[in-house]
Parts: structure tokens; sequence; C-alpha cells
């Protein structure tokens, strides 16, 4: 008898829907919510003369590419192609990294794995292109400057887009129509 009125009773206490209770029994929170603060006030940055962009002057482009890590007998000589993607194939690239600038260094030589046949070879920046985007072309000439390196730009091939009328697709001349036989 007793477990089966206190099952019953525990589901509705445990879901608020006690008739018995009141608005008093409900627990209060002893503080109250905790104020937002903005990443300036917890920074510390009272002005906005403080918030300004550090410029890399070319006294320190020589730094920037002795820090990069990478030897350099690697980057000795080499120019940087700076060039803009062409538009995928597929129907669902359209619009797609088209709006970037890319940075990409001269190919080095290259020898077949004789394990796999893959082609091989062993320079550190030969995959620098999968990752250095830029939104235009100055900014990709200037990364490159910073870093000291050579760089030519490609010129950007335009899509030539004629004129069409949707007529076209059942126009009945000889220009069209095209023979089965």
């Amino acid at each position: 008898m007793f477990r089966s009125k206190a099952i019953p009773q525990c589901f509705l206490l445990a879901r608020g829907l006690s008739s018995r209770h009141t608005p008093g029994d409900l627990p209060v929170p002893s503080h109250p919510d905790a104020k937002k603060k903005t990443v300036d006030s917890i920074l510390g940055v009272q002005d906005e003369k403080e918030k300004r962009f550090v410029e890399v002057r070319h006294e320190s482009a020589a730094e920037a590419a002795s820090i990069s890590g990478v030897p350099l007998e690697h980057l000795a000589g080499r120019t940087v192609r700076i060039y803009r993607p062409a538009r995928g194939t597929s129907q669902a690239d359209f619009g797609r990294s088209t709006d970037v600038w890319k940075i990409e260094f001269d190919t080095r030589e290259r020898w077949e794995n004789p394990l796999m046949g893959w082609a091989s070879n062993g320079d550190p920046q030969s995959n620098t292109s999968m990752m250095l985007t830029f939104a235009s072309r100055e900014d990709a000439i200037h990364f490159a400057e910073k870093n000291n390196w050579q760089w030519e730009v490609e010129k950007e091939q335009l899509r030539e887009i004629r004129p069409k009328s949707y007529s076209w697709n059942y126009a009945w001349n000889n220009r069209k129509r095209v023979s089965t036989k």
C-alpha cells in the first residue's frame, strides 16, 4: 500500500505537478545572474587608440623569413606564383573558391616512390598552396613581400559570357539541327 502511493507522488514532485507545493517552497537563488562582460573589459583595453594593428616594416621582413623555420636553401632562388584558381567543373562548385587568391611555390625535383609508384619530393614548401588563401591580390603580394619571397602575379582568366536566348534550345535551323544518321 505504501509503495503504490509513494511512486506516483515522487513522479509528480519530480515533474513539478504536485498541487501541494506553494511558490514559497521553490528554491530561490542567493546571487543574481552574472553580468555579461565584453572582451575589452576583460583584457583591460580602455581606449580605441590601444586597439591597433601591428604593421610589419621592411626591416623585419628578413626576420619574418628567418623565424619561419624553413631552411634558407629551400627559399633561395625560388619565386612564388600568385594566382586566382579556376572554378570547379561540377554544378555544386559554382561560386565556391573563385573569390580567393592563392600562393604556390614553383615545383622542385620529384621522383617515383619505388614502393607504391607515387610521385614524391623533398620540398617542404610544395603543399603551401593548399592552405594559403587570400581575399585579394594585394593581400597575397603583401604576404609574399613580408616573407621576403620573389613573386609573380598570373593574369586573371575571366569567363566570357555570351548572350543567349532560351529560344535557341528549340530552334529549327541548319545551325542548330543535328542529324541522327
